[in-house]
């Protein structure tokens, strides 16, 4: 089964899933419901009800690092086999820095549909991924914000380092 599939649900059905949680206090709670209907975009209520049905979510801050399954239209644009050898690209999850939401306002929204994200390439200095001036967009609900060091890549990196700091302080003899 694919996991990006769309189905769409007649409004009235959305309305009867978002009912129970509108207190019953509210005088004319279907006047309210249909308001708040009207105020926010479908795309707005797609997510609300992914957020309902999921056990937890992490709340995205920018600058977060991520990782993400990329759609095959961004898969298209990166060598995988290289990403993959650098430690960019790992069980079908590539990784980036989260630059902001993609809305036009000058806040962060955390909640925003999607997100632009600056992802990781082999040959670029990675740690400027979060000054991409073409970050790419990506729907909020496959953005999981995870530690530096759980990407392979600075794991490699910080390895290689403390390989190469051995070697300079003798601590380590080289074969011969």
């Amino acid at each position: 089964m694919k996991e990006n599939r769309r189905v769409k649900i007649p409004i009235e059905t959305v309305k009867s899933i978002l009912s129970p949680m509108f207190v019953k206090s509210i005088r004319d709670k279907s006047f309210v419901i249909d308001a708040f209907m009207s105020m926010i975009t479908d795309n707005d209520i797609e997510l609300l009800l992914e957020l309902i049905n999921r056990d937890s979510f992490k709340v995205l801050s920018q600058r977060d690092y991520v990782k993400f399954k990329p759609s095959n239209s961004i898969i298209d644009r990166f060598d995988i086999d290289l990403l993959e050898d650098a430690g960019l690209y790992k069980d079908g999850y590539m990784f980036g820095r989260l630059i902001d939401d993609s809305s036009w306002s000058s806040d962060f929204n955390p909640y925003y549909p999607s997100m632009k994200i600056g992802i990781f390439n082999h040959g670029k200095n990675i740690e400027d991924a979060m000054n991409d001036s073409d970050p790419f967009q990506i729907n909020t609900m496959n953005i999981e914000p995870i530690s530096k060091d759980s990407i392979p890549y600075f794991k490699l990196r910080d390895n290689v380092k403390e390989v190469l700091t051995k070697i300079e302080n003798n601590e380590i003899e080289m074969a011969k």
